[in-house]
């Protein structure tokens, strides 16, 4: 799986902090160096002034003795192999840096009065590793340097004294106590963050695993058009679709076709370019290759990715090989319509010889038994039932093929709606199902008359079926501007809009014809709507589960 990470702008970040930064990301030799830089810089330059400013001071045992311990601290530092940040023994820093300021503080107690304020940075250092007990050791500590001077010297222990004596190792403890609240939750955001990021790349892998496994290809674009993300399939499609001798083509680039007429598909047309534009695709079929001998047929669907404010940011476009149940379907097809017209012919004749047998019958040629009188109208019934089945699938065989012939005269929608709600009537009568009618003169338009009493009948019988006795149906024609509109609503079980959504699918039952036990076998809408779309019209279907349906046909008067 390959991405492309959307980018972003990045705070910008001194020098000094990435120094920081890289410094307590190491290891605890490096962390160690960083905790005891900045006192070693303030020791040194608290040398340098005191050397400056008064040699005599410099020059004190005290002062030369605690120099060297700093000295010593700071090269310890950064030479000693430290096991890990909180050993105990990178305590041995800190302390020493504690008694390099008592010393060298006794020494200058006369000449620099607040050198006690070092204490400050080891301090900071045991609150930062050691937490709380990091923070009672440094405040303690602080306490020793600036009280034992003020032993040796025989001071008055009062309220001034403790004041100017307790003060700062207050401030050290409040100091500390901050530091060991910030970093312990610092640290605990850390822990939260290495596992969130342990367990984002866990599931990144998951992914990546479970989108290069799928033999489905997926692109994902951002909303320039620009390639994001796409997995090993996807990448196969690309090199089946590119030429040889580019490495990245364009769109224009591709080898794309027509399914069905192996034109090249514009560019404007394609997949990517519509997704991009705002499409939403399902099921776009397409040719894909150079050599017609291997193309492969791949079903797109795309969907768009919305940002917070549901704006397009993009999409995800994805890439099915649908070639084999391509053929498989054709080879379906073609296999229903050949047993279809070879069935026609026998049920035609068996049907014209049981109507010659009733008809001898009727005129007194011969007498036949009642039982065989009745016995030959089952099988008549059935052999009709038998036969327009065969009728519809072989309709639809036609449609499919694009082979569906219509013999255009002048009907009137009108009388085609009478004579089909007259033809109706008996059906609607012993279902018990009341049938009313709103039906308005409709101007002579151009259409095939057989066709289009097909669609009426197909509408009517559903209306019929699905509607529960003691129910209603509605039927209004009636002629708008420019077309002739039939309208049928029945009082009926209704339908779920998922099923609704499918209803022109080949053999499609909605859940409410299965679980009623509604005969039926799902062509007749799938046929309705070959005719009317070859009459350059629309067939419109509403339902509501448990309140019935409305489907409206609309067929307009061409050249009118």
């Amino acid at each position: 799986m390959t991405s492309e990470a959307f980018g972003s702008p990045r705070p910008r970040v001194s020098a000094l902090a990435r120094f920081v930064n890289r410094a307590f990301s190491g290891g605890p030799r490096s962390a160690v160096v960083a905790n005891q830089l900045p006192f070693a810089f303030t020791f040194l330059v608290v040398v340098v002034l005191v050397r400056l400013t008064s040699r005599t001071a410099f020059e004190t045992p005290e002062f030369l003795i605690g120099a060297a311990i700093g000295v010593a601290a700071t090269v310890a530092a950064a030479a000693v192999p430290w096991p890990r940040r909180t050993s105990l023994l990178i305590l041995a820093i800190p302390l020493a840096d504690f008694v390099a300021i008592g010393l060298t503080r006794s020494a200058t107690l006369q000449v620099i009065g607040a050198l006690g304020l070092l204490c400050i940075f080891p301090a900071v250092w045991l609150a930062y590793h050691f937490y709380w007990k990091g923070v009672l050791l440094g405040t303690a500590a602080t306490v020793v340097v600036l009280v034992v001077p003020d032993l040796t010297t025989g001071a008055d222990f009062d309220l001034k004294f403790w004041f100017r004596v307790l003060l700062l190792p207050f401030i050290v403890l409040m100091l500390g106590a901050a530091i060991a609240v910030v970093t312990e939750y610092w640290r605990v955001q850390q822990a939260e963050l290495r596992d969130n990021e342990k367990s984002a790349r866990r599931a990144s892998q998951l992914l990546e695993t479970i989108i290069d496994t799928v033999d489905i290809g997926l692109l994902t674009i951002d909303a320039d058009g620009n390639d994001v993300l796409y997995n090993r399939r996807q990448l196969q499609f690309h090199d089946l679709a590119s030429p040889n001798d580019a490495v990245d083509p364009t769109e224009a680039g591709h080898f794309l076709f027509d399914v069905d007429t192996a034109a090249p598909i514009p560019v404007a047309d394609r997949p990517v370019v519509r997704t991009i534009a705002g499409e939403m695709l399902t099921d776009f079929q397409m040719a894909m290759g150079r050599d017609p001998l291997q193309r492969r047929i791949v079903s797109v669907t795309s969907r768009p990715i919305l940002d917070d404010d549901g704006a397009a940011d993009g999409a995800v476009i994805a890439f099915q090989d649908v070639t084999e149940m391509n053929a498989a379907m054709r080879s379906k097809d073609s296999f229903v319509a050949t047993v279809s017209h070879e069935l026609r012919t026998p049920l035609t004749s068996i049907i014209g010889y049981l109507s010659l047998i009733d008809d001898g019958r009727e005129d007194g040629d011969y007498d036949l038994p009642p039982e065989v009188v009745g016995h030959l109208a089952v099988i008549s019934r059935n052999a009709e039932q038998l036969l327009l089945l065969v009728s519809d699938l072989l309709t639809t065989a036609q449609a499919e093929a694009g082979s569906l012939r219509f013999r255009m005269t002048d009907v009137r929608i009108d009388q085609l709606a009478t004579r089909a709600l007259e033809s109706f009537r008996p059906r609607a009568s012993a279902a018990d199902v009341t049938l009313k009618v709103e039906i308005d003169p409709t101007p002579i338009q151009s259409g095939d008359h057989g066709r289009l009493s097909q669609v009426l009948d197909n509408v009517l019988s559903n209306a019929i079926k699905y509607t529960r006795p003691g129910g209603t149906v509605l039927v209004r024609v009636e002629a708008t501007g420019s077309a002739s509109v039939v309208t049928v609503t029945d009082s009926g079980i209704g339908m779920s809009s998922a099923d609704v959504g499918m209803l022109f699918t080949k053999f499609f039952r909605a859940d409410t014809a299965r679980e009623n036990a509604i005969p039926g076998i799902g062509l007749g809408l799938v046929i309705s709507k070959a005719i009317v779309d070859g009459h350059e019209g629309s067939i419109v279907v509403t339902s509501t589960l448990g309140v019935g349906t409305t489907i409206q046909v609309t067929l307009p008067r061409l050249g009118a």
